[in-house]
């Protein structure tokens, strides 16, 4: 017989009662984490991206296929000991036809959701290649899809070519022969290709990330963890045929190690993209930021500089990957250092206006002028921005026809003269509490209270 060997007895549904529930309960986990995915990347973006449609459609095939394992379970198929002390029923050869037929399908439709999922992570792998910019990874990168929809044709013709003539898929009675009923061939070139896929989409991106030198030591070898996850699908895979070999095709044992592949394959393919939506990291929809106005006078165009990272909102699926290489903020990132530039501006600002108001408090002590209108404690005055605004105003009297002691002219009114002090710093026009931007002097002179 050679690879092939004699068929196993057969068994109560009882005993692969487990194994039907087990692969249910895989089937649904796989959906809640493909879901998991959809809904998350539709809260944080309200857009599915081109991964994300093919995770989506992983779910047709994942269903599709508990659609035919269910039957196949309890209907039994033709890998089964013939006694003859113990010969089958027509209804029993009839069931187990029925569930041969079932199987062959469901056997295209497990590597039709493995090759689905290896797909997920090549249209992950196009902003990386576009990021590149290198026209031998677009070349890799397309050679990859074409290794895929090869190795997947030949899983498929591998489970129909393997028997021939190729109604002995189901024959029951007499035996059809290893090659019929127990699938070697296709068992043996699934995990092959299975194998080889896994190590592409591990190598392909792993060369990349090696030669990204700008990346820190721990942020490369955390992305080339994450991209090895693929190698537990590849150990799953071989550990998976000698436990298939040793109890000689049984299809339960066949369908429980399948469904489990499924699971592992599940979870390596959207734990990058789920772990961004813990982490608060990758891709997010803009949201509404409060950017503060333009300062005056250009004094802080260097802040732009340090805002040059912002702006990322427009990347796909590289932001799942690039979210361990660097954070992604949905702001122009100009915004925060331009906040950092005009607090340490405002302190040299503060400085300078305290400096120029001491000078000028110190001016008027010395010439005996009047007290000013606003008092000393609190003469000095923060508005919004953190500037410091101080507004003095000095009240001198003078006789009609007197000479100002500046020089200028006397005036024709008799009464009482305003002006502003010496040293006073004009305040702006915004802010709070920044006191009057109109000289006094310009109203004229008030009229003498004697005349």
């Amino acid at each position: 017989m050679g690879l092939y060997s004699p068929a196993p007895p057969a068994r109560p549904f009882s005993d692969d009662k487990a194994t039907l529930l087990t692969s249910w309960w895989i089937t649904v986990m796989c959906a809640f984490v493909i879901v998991l995915r959809l809904v998350g990347r539709l809260i944080r973006v309200e857009k599915l991206f081109g991964e994300d449609k093919v995770a989506a459609l992983v779910l047709l095939p994942l269903f599709a296929r508990m659609a035919f394992i269910h039957p196949v379970l309890l209907l039994g198929t033709n890998n089964v000991l013939l006694s003859d002390t113990d010969p089958l029923t027509e209804e029993d050869i009839t069931r187990r036809e029925i569930g041969s037929k079932l199987v062959l399908i469901s056997r295209i439709l497990q590597p039709a959701i493995l090759w689905l999922l290896k797909l997920v992570t090549l249209k992950f792998f196009d902003l990386l290649v576009w990021q590149s910019g290198k026209r031998r990874h677009s070349i890799l990168l397309l050679a990859s899809r074409i290794v895929l929809a090869l190795t997947f044709l030949g899983v498929v013709i591998a489970n129909l070519a393997e028997c021939q003539p190729f109604a002995h898929h189901w024959q029951v009675v007499p035996d059809p022969g290893g090659r019929c009923r127990q699938g070697y061939a296709y068992l043996l070139v699934h995990t092959v290709f299975h194998g080889f896929t896994e190590l592409l989409l591990v190598a392909f991106p792993v060369a990349i990330v090696l030669r990204a030198r700008s990346l820190p030591a721990s942020r490369r070898a955390l992305l080339i963890g994450l991209f090895a996850l693929h190698l537990v699908s590849v150990v799953i895979a071989a550990y998976r045929v000698p436990r298939v070999l040793e109890d000689d095709g049984y299809q339960a044992t066949r369908t429980g190690w399948a469904s489990v592949e499924v699971l592992v394959a599940t979870f390596v393919t959207n734990t990058l993209v789920l772990g961004t939506f813990v982490r608060d990291k990758g891709v997010k929809k803009r949201r509404f930021r409060y950017q503060p106005p333009p300062p005056e006078e250009g004094s802080v165009m260097r802040a732009a500089k340090r805002g040059s990272r912002g702006g990322r909102a427009g990347k796909m699926g590289l932001d799942e990957m690039e979210e361990d290489m660097e954070e992604d903020e949905e702001v122009v990132g100009g915004v925060v250092a331009r906040r950092k530039m005009e607090g340490r501006r405002t302190e040299v600002v503060e400085d300078e206006d305290l400096e120029r108001a001491k000078q000028a408090h110190h001016n008027r002590a010395s010439s005996g002028s009047a007290d000013s209108l606003i008092p000393r404690g609190g003469g000095f005055s923060r508005d919004n921005t953190g500037v410091m605004r101080t507004t003095t105003i000095q009240v001198a009297v003078s006789q009609a026809g007197e000479r100002d002691p500046r020089g200028a002219a006397p005036d024709d009114v008799h009464g009482m003269r305003l002006r502003p002090a010496d040293g006073v710093v004009t305040a702006r026009v915004q802010g709070r509490l920044r006191g009057s931007s109109i000289r006094l002097r310009e109203m004229g002179a008030l009229p003498d209270s004697g005349s």
